[in-house]
């Protein structure tokens, strides 16, 4: 039986179900993960609330030889608490460390309607059972992190990032994204293959590449340029011009061949190239000269038309001829002040 899609209550309950018919199914660990997180979506229960409030774990009275970590189930058990009966570390039961007749006595008990002595035992099982799960959780990070919802740990990770102080997080809504790629970040150099990685990642999976060492015009200061009565040794600092060629600090980042769908997102204004902007400021570390060239699949390119519906804007989208007559169609943009103009 499934629940209806859409419908995360019926889900909840359909495997709450489950949990309670085939107990013995389940990992102990696993059970009591699943418990809590059902007594707080449908129970609606406080998360926070400590393990033995929420659930009762006591051993399976008995002396036979168990093939799972855990024996049943009772949803409705005492006080409205789940109860669980488990196979293993209990002060009774087959795994017990005290003599047998311990045991003994508490089966002859229950067999007389009695549960005084073992309902005293259980008082030390609640708050052995919570425990055990409490030791096995605490080096299970992401379960602290993304269940419980425990901020230390969600600032410990982003010390890799270093973002460890959430006041950074907060000053760009995209900080907050930068934990995913946490393990490219704690690599040094910085990569132009990391850089690539990231970029294709966040524009959902489109071909990225990012060359190096591009070349471009520097305007050469006006004290340093060539003129009369200036000591300039030829071959060494005499240029003639105002401008010179550089490829120390420039990279290119090349987007695509993408659908048209794709490139009208990467335009000027729009968030995905706000997204390249913080990248590109975030990942590098050195003050590099950065320019995006989008690339237009064959297929895609619109001749401008008088009187189309399409927005056609002269520099980016507005092509004279389809992609026939033009093997490849691209626009460059810059980003080193997109975040600047739109933050």
């Amino acid at each position: 039986m499934a629940g209806t899609p859409g419908n995360a209550n019926t889900d909840l309950e359909v495997l709450r179900d489950d949990l309670v018919k085939h107990a013995s199914e389940f990992q102990f660990f696993q059970a009591v993960r699943l418990l809590r997180l059902l007594r707080k979506n449908v129970e609606g229960e406080n998360f926070d609330e400590e393990l033995w409030r929420q659930v009762k774990i006591r051993p399976t009275l008995s002396l036979a030889f168990p093939p799972n970590d855990i024996e049943s189930l009772e949803w409705g058990g005492a006080a409205g608490k789940p109860v669980l009966d488990v196979n293993f570390f209990g002060l009774y039961g087959v795994a017990s460390p005290l003599p047998t007749f311990y045991t003994e006595d508490l089966i002859e008990e229950k067999n007389e309607d009695g549960t005084a002595a073992r309902d005293f035992l259980d008082i030390l099982h609640g708050r052995l059972y919570p425990l055990l799960y409490e030791v096995w959780e605490k080096n299970r990070i992401s379960l602290r992190a993304y269940e419980k919802g425990e901020k230390d740990i969600e600032n410990l990770f982003h010390v890799f990032t270093g973002l460890s102080l959430p006041v950074f997080r907060e000053v760009d809504p995209l900080a907050s994204t930068v934990l995913r790629y946490a393990g490219l970040l704690t690599q040094h150099p910085r990569s132009a293959k990391g850089l690539e990685a990231i970029l294709s990642d966040v524009l959902g999976g489109v071909p990225v590449e990012v060359r190096q060492c591009v070349e471009r015009d520097v305007v050469i200061p006006e004290e340093q340029r060539l003129a009369l009565g200036r000591r300039l040794p030829l071959g060494e600092e005499t240029v003639l011009g105002d401008r010179v060629a550089n490829r120390t600090n420039q990279v290119l980042i090349r987007i695509g061949p993408i659908h048209n769908e794709i490139f009208e997102t990467l335009l000027p204004g729009r968030e995905n190239l706000r997204k390249i902007a913080f990248w590109k400021e975030f990942y590098l570390l050195d003050p590099l000269v950065a320019e995006v060239e989008v690339l237009l699949s064959d297929t895609d390119p619109r001749p401008t038309c008088l009187g189309s519906d399409s927005r056609n804007r002269l520099g980016l989208d507005a092509w004279l001829e389809n992609g026939s007559f033009m093997p490849e169609k691209s626009v460059f943009i810059g980003v080193d002040s997109v975040l600047s103009t739109q933050g």
